[in-house]
């Protein structure tokens, strides 16, 4: 059985992909040395309630390999042609194996049917190896902005769909 990206249709089903968010930046919020208290807004640490305010604002879309949740990513449109890819997760168990790069296939293909230019992403920049997978992939760099309120550096990246690398 191959893995399936599927749209999320309901809270219910929603509520299948909070341990996978968890899990899924939990690795990273562990090596950084994020907590609740200094990094409240990370996804290691979002409750169901801040997923339901998540689903109302963005397209969501669950992974699924053998029907168990694997992975999550949600899709927004900016009003300047730009997607946003937002809380792109895999389990850790998971990783490795080409589901992170089927999401982002997923969502260029998505941004290119809607005539979008780009799919957007912000990460921690400190987070070296997930920017040189997105680097990897085609993203560039796009700009570094410290936000007073994080206790890391963000880091925007763009990966444009005029270039024909898709």
């Amino acid at each position: 059985m191959s893995p399936e990206i599927r749209a999320i249709l309901s809270e219910k089903e929603l509520k299948n992909f909070l341990h996978v968010i968890i899990n899924s930046f939990t690795t990273v919020s562990d090596e950084l040395g994020l907590t609740r208290e200094t990094a409240p807004t990370n996804p290691a640490f979002i409750t169901i309630d801040r997923l339901l305010d998540v689903y109302k604002k963005i397209q969501c879309f669950g992974l699924y390999y053998k029907n168990l949740p694997i992975g999550f990513f949600g899709l927004e449109q900016s009003a300047d042609s730009q997607l946003m890819l937002e809380k792109l997760s895999v389990l850790p168990e998971c990783r490795h194996k080409g589901y992170g790069k089927m999401i982002l296939d997923y969502a260029v293909k998505s941004a290119a049917a809607m005539n979008m230019a780009k799919v957007s992403i912000a990460i921690i920049n400190e987070n070296i190896r997930l920017k040189k997978w997105y680097m990897n992939y085609g993203f560039s760099e796009v700009r570094i902005n410290i936000f007073p309120h994080l206790p890391f550096e963000v880091c925007f990246m763009e990966f444009n769909l005029d270039s024909g690398s898709y």
